[in-house]
């Protein structure tokens, strides 16, 4: 999604926050009104946000999940400078993100060693090039990083510059099966765990994450 007014958008990778912030910025009125639509997620709430199609095909054709190039390629084509813009960037843990991304799936379905195992084995090269994707020239843009476990104190940061602060981000579209208080390293043995740093090694040196 895109502010024209404070010149800002989200890249939002999926399980990495994004809902939650979409939703804090469509309360505060930040959002152009028709912009965003209600549609029922996964667990059946009627709290998934998506771009309408009006929005879509003029601003953001690839949705809420389009990377870094595909939304300076966007404002290009609307006759926007992205180095006007400030691209704020969800970043997660990436044991979390695997252990978030595994209940998704699954639909909420119970932990299983042997299932989880297999999802890690299978998924973790993948998530990483997707994480990595979705910021692939950062650098060169007025960009900032968002932690999903410090979502609060890192937007109050970027948001001062244009005089709002928020009190509470809400929780949305989260994993039912997995309680807000898990800790994702009772998901993990030795064998996943390193399958999860193995993947991420560029990720984890980027953002100096520990297990």
């Amino acid at each position: 999604m895109i502010n024209f007014h404070h010149k800002f958008t989200i890249i939002h990778t999926p399980k990495f926050g994004g809902s939650s912030l979409h939703f804090l910025f469509m309360q505060h009125g930040l959002y152009p009104p028709g912009a965003m639509e209600l549609e029922p997620n996964r667990n059946g709430e009627n709290e998934c946000l998506d771009p309408t199609e009006t929005w879509k095909k003029k601003y953001a054709p690839r949705g809420p999940h389009g990377n870094l190039q595909h939304r300076v390629n966007n404002l290009r084509k609307i006759g926007e400078d992205p180095q006007d813009y400030t691209f704020i960037f969800l970043r997660r843990n990436p044991w979390d993100f695997m252990v978030s991304w595994y209940f998704w799936v699954r639909r909420n379905a119970p932990w299983d060693r042997d299932s989880f195992a297999k999802f890690v084995t299978a998924k973790s090269h993948e998530g990483a090039a997707r994480a990595l994707n979705m910021q692939r020239g950062y650098q060169d843009y007025n960009s900032f990083f968002v932690d999903i476990n410090h979502q609060l104190r890192d937007i109050n940061i970027i948001f001062s510059k244009w005089d709002i602060q928020f009190d509470d981000i809400p929780r949305k579209n989260k994993s039912l099966a997995r309680k807000d208080s898990d800790d994702y390293k009772q998901y993990y043995d030795d064998t996943t765990r390193e399958i999860v740093a193995t993947a991420f090694k560029d990720y984890i040196k980027l953002f100096d994450y520990k297990f």
